[in-house]
Order: structure tokens, then sequence, then C-alpha cells
């Protein structure tokens, strides 16, 4: 069987440079930084409290990514098209999940740890930064509001398909691991009222709703909701209970009850659409 000659090598995709230049872009600001005309690497440095010189290497690799143009005769540098995925102004903006002071771009960092959680079962973020990823949350406020940030802009823009697309009804009991603002289980309920169950979220004071929550007296009421921060992984799972999460990362040791639950619940398909669960 011939090779496909325009397939990309192995090498080219395992290249690590371009994802963390354009990372470092976003956590710089670099795009929202640049004059429309464009600026100079002289230019934006200051503002981006760096070194001139190492940021018009980063800037040149950049150019070859595609998100920056290069004049050569003014020596200013200007967002692309594409490259205005990493303004804040963007209609669908990327910078926030690629800064690395987020939660997000912070946790993907950890994925040159994978070699070590592959091996010895552990999370990367544990070894990485020396502590898990809900603790650090906790105990870093900044941290904790990305956080919530990034899970409530994505959810909000696959909540329709999830609450359509599957049949939440079958369920008495739902538990939203890691539930962020509350908002994906607050749309569940809506829906199918006769649901109920905990948005278990670490770090979260259980006293108090997500705020996403459209009723505060949901704790009382007919779904007997709850907010808990004991445990990301509340009871055993049973038939009639369904886990939901928007993201599953290796980040702690879930028990061995709950590693085959959410074969019940609905899953991203390879190629990003929305499947089913199997019964």
């Amino acid at each position: 069987m011939a090779q496909d000659e325009h397939r990309t090598s192995v090498v080219e995709s395992a290249d690590l440079f371009a994802p963390m230049a354009l990372r470092v872009a976003a956590t710089l600001r670099l795009a929202d930084l640049a004059k429309d005309d464009g600026s100079t690497a002289a230019e934006l440095a200051p503002q981006a409290g760096v070194d001139a010189v190492s940021l018009g290497r980063l800037l040149d690799h950049l150019v070859t990514l595609g998100a920056f143009d290069h004049d050569e005769e003014s020596g200013r540098y200007a967002v692309t098209e594409w490259g205005r995925q990493l303004r804040a102004d963007d209609p669908h903006p990327m910078r926030f999940s690629l800064d690395l002071h987020n939660t997000v771009g912070r946790a993907q960092l950890a994925a040159v740890e994978l070699l070590h959680t592959v091996t010895a079962d552990e999370a990367g973020y544990t070894r990485m930064y020396g502590r898990e990823f809900y603790t650090d949350l906790a105990e870093n406020p900044a941290l904790r509001a990305s956080f919530d940030a990034s899970m409530e802009q994505r959810i909000r823009g696959e909540v329709a398909e999830l609450v359509k697309g599957f049949d939440w009804s079958r369920f008495r009991r739902l538990v939203d691991l890691g539930g962020g603002d509350g908002y994906l289980l607050a749309s569940v309920l809506q829906a199918h009222p006769t649901c109920g169950g905990p948005s278990s979220n670490e770090a979260r004071p259980s006293e108090r709703p997500p705020r996403a929550w459209p009723h505060p007296d949901w704790a009382n009421g007919p779904t007997s909701c709850r907010a808990t921060s004991s445990t990301r992984f509340p009871g055993e799972p049973t038939s009639s209970s369904c886990p939901t999460s928007c993201t599953i990362g290796r980040t702690t040791r879930s028990p061995p009850s709950w590693r085959t639950a959410p074969s019940r619940c609905p899953r991203r398909g390879p190629v990003g659409r929305r499947d089913h669960a199997r019964r």
C-alpha cells in the first residue's frame, strides 16, 4: 500500500514547539497588544514584560505557524485572521484555554508527565506540581476562578446537544463530576425535572449552590439537588444513577466502582460528535 505523500510525518505531529509558541503568545496576550497595523518586537516587549530579542524570535516562529505576518521593511508583526483566535474579542476566543496562568493551560502542561502516568498509574499533574489538581484549586483562588470560567465557557456551547441527545429521564440520580458552576446539571434538570442529584465539585462550599442553578431552594425541592465538596465520587453508582462530566482527565485516582460508570453516559466520539451511551 503506497504511503500517502501528503500525510504529516510523525516528527511534525510530535513537535512541541508549535503548541508551546502559541500558548506563550496567548499567555503574553501578544495578539491583543499588537496594533491593527502591526507592532515591532521592541514595541511589544515592554508591554508584555519580556526581552525584546527573545520575543522577536518567538514572533518569527509564530509567523511560520500563520498566527502573525511580518513586514520586513518596517519590522512590524501583525495578527493574521487565523491568529485572531488568540484575541480576547474574537467570537470564539482560544486564548483563555491556552493561557499558561489559567487552570486549563497549566493542567495541560502536565502532559509531559504522560509516561509517568502510564507506567505508574499516577496523575501527571501531581508529579509536576507536587499536589493534586483539586488541592491546587482549593489553595489558589485565581486558579479556582479560572477553572470555573473555563468550564462555563466550554459547556455553554455543548449543553443543548447534550440535553436533547440523551434520554436522561430514565435516571433518578445524576452526579455531575467536577460540576463547575452547575450549568450542565441545571439544564438537564430543567428539561427532566423528575431527575435529581448532586453537583459534586471539590473546593466548593457545600452549603452554597452553584451559581448557575436557577432555583436556590432546589436542595429542598422535588429534585433533591445539592452541592457537595466532600468527594468527587459520592456514593456507589447504581443502575438508576448516571455520572456526568464535561472533561475527564487523569487528575485524581477514582474509586474502582466509578471507573466503569461513565459507560452508561453520553460520550464524545472520535470525530467530536456526541454518541448515545451504551446501556
